[in-house]
């Protein structure tokens, strides 16, 4: 007989997801487990080893794990967790595009068209969140 944890990695990822979203958060461990190493090479990448990459990981797990519902299985988990790696490292760690691209070693548009759908996205959750009094006033 399976453990608990063994049982949980042994879950498959649609299975892990859809326990998450109906509030099991413990389990967004077993992703760390099975899809760290993804967007850890990524940020390795850009910064070739230095110390801004667990600062990019620690970015990307957070964002995926206060947003699951915005997975929405058109692609694979790794590449949802990449996705959020690029957007962390070009607002976050304010890289530019160019450097982007050339470290990852794919084209500059298809950087800035995540880019866009992340702000646009970014900016439709701003909008429905209220500031407090004398706060920030959003257009």
């Amino acid at each position: 007989m399976l453990d608990t944890r063994s049982a949980e990695e042994a879950m498959a990822d649609t299975g892990v997801i859809a326990s998450i979203l109906a509030g099991n958060t413990a389990l967004y461990r077993v992703f760390v487990h099975r899809y760290n190493r993804l967007p850890r090479s990524t940020a390795g990448r850009i910064f070739h080893g230095a110390e801004g990459v667990p600062g990019v990981l620690q970015g990307t797990h957070f964002r995926a794990f206060t947003h699951p519902a915005d997975f929405k299985g058109l692609s694979s988990f790794s590449s949802w967790l990449t996705r959020i790696t690029v957007f962390v490292l070009k607002e976050v760690e304010e890289l530019s595009v160019a450097e982007i691209a050339g470290r990852l070693g794919i084209i500059s548009s298809t950087i800035r068209s995540r880019v866009h759908r992340a702000r646009k996205m970014l900016r439709v959750r701003l909008r429905s969140w209220e500031p407090r009094p004398g706060g920030f006033k959003w257009n």
